[in-house]
């Protein structure tokens, strides 16, 4: 009722379902006590896992996720973890990876999320995930997928 959402009892599938005006809307950005939950939330699941035995590259995800929309430097993230910039420049390395690239596939991963299961407009999600222009997430896209964002976007969005 709060939401002015109708509940459907013994559905078939189990589903939340907003018009996709809706999730056009800016994400907020101002509010701390659901910035903390949030934040509470995913220390509760990281919690079981030692800090020196998950990979860099899942710290540096951790870190990049907070706020995907945000230029993120390989100096700030580095400093976030607690560790000099050339330190987890080798630390990736070692793992096969580099800073861009974890950044790169972490802003694709989500937006290929977004397009397939919320059906935002590319333009949206280019900036949601952090694009200053939507023609180079579509490039950026298609390097990594091999297909546009407009081909995964969920059919049934517009």
């Amino acid at each position: 009722e709060h939401l002015g959402l109708a509940v459907v009892a013994d559905a078939e599938h189990d589903a939340l379902v907003f018009p996709s005006r809706v999730l056009e809307l800016p994400v907020p950005r101002s509010d701390p006590s659901t910035l903390r939950y949030c934040l509470e939330q995913c220390e509760l699941l990281t919690a079981r896992l030692d800090d020196d035995t998950r990979p860099w590259s899942t710290q540096v995800r951790d870190v990049l996720v907070e706020d995907i929309s945000d230029d993120h430097q390989i100096g700030a993230t580095a400093k976030r973890l607690a560790v000099n910039e050339r330190t987890l420049r080798r630390r990736l390395a070692e793992e096969g990876t580099t800073f861009r690239e974890v950044y790169t596939d972490t802003r694709l991963s989500i937006a290929r999320e977004l397009l397939e299961t919320a059906g935002l407009s590319v333009e949206s999600v280019s900036r949601r995930v952090g694009y200053a222009e939507p023609a180079s997430f579509v490039r950026s896209f298609a390097r990594h997928y091999g297909t546009t964002p407009g081909r995964v976007r969920r059919p049934d969005s517009r």
